[in-house]
């Protein structure tokens, strides 16, 4: 159940339910929590999305590279 909310959180989907819900049952406090959450885990999230377009950019790079070698030589 933990894990479904924390990718709730993530995805930003009906995530304020899942705030109101915690802000409810413990503290408003809980709130920097949920924010702490937001924050960092879409920086994770979109720095993972960059480093795969990243990857899969030197790759294509590198096949092209290749290919033009093989037929100038």
């Amino acid at each position: 159940m933990m894990m479904m909310m924390m990718m709730q959180i993530l995805t930003q989907e009906d995530w304020h339910e899942v705030l109101y819900e915690g802000m409810s049952k413990t503290s408003p406090w809980a709130a920097l929590y949920f924010i702490a959450l937001m924050t960092f885990g879409n920086y994770v999230l979109f720095n993972l999305l960059v480093a795969i377009l990243v990857e899969g950019f030197s790759s294509a790079a590198e096949v092209i590279y290749q290919s033009q070698k093989r037929t100038i030589c």
